[in-house]
């Protein structure tokens, strides 16, 4: 059996580009969400080293708000329907 795991586990502690690369989002969009307390506070290792733990992601993650479908507009609706009848009528 070798030393190294083949299963991927999460890293204890991520830096700035590892959370934002499991965030899939870029370094302004991060720091938005940082300023909008979306994101945690980091764990200061040092005077220059930033760490958040793999909860804090999950925990941004449960906390992100989730997409609505919204309503089609009335006008588009009644347009699809119209261009609908007209094709019975023309037979297309």
């Amino acid at each position: 059996m070798s030393a190294h795991s083949t299963t991927s586990t999460p890293a204890a502690l991520l830096s700035e580009t590892e959370f934002r690369g499991l965030l899939r989002v870029s370094e302004r969009k991060f720091k938005a969400l940082r300023a909008a307390a979306v994101i945690p506070p980091p764990l200061e290792l040092g005077p220059r080293v930033a760490r958040w733990t793999h909860d804090d992601y999950l925990k941004v993650v449960e906390a992100l708000p989730r997409r609505e479908k919204a309503p089609e507009p009335q006008r588009l609706h009644d347009g699809r329907r119209a261009r609908i009848e007209r094709m019975k009528v023309t037979g297309q």
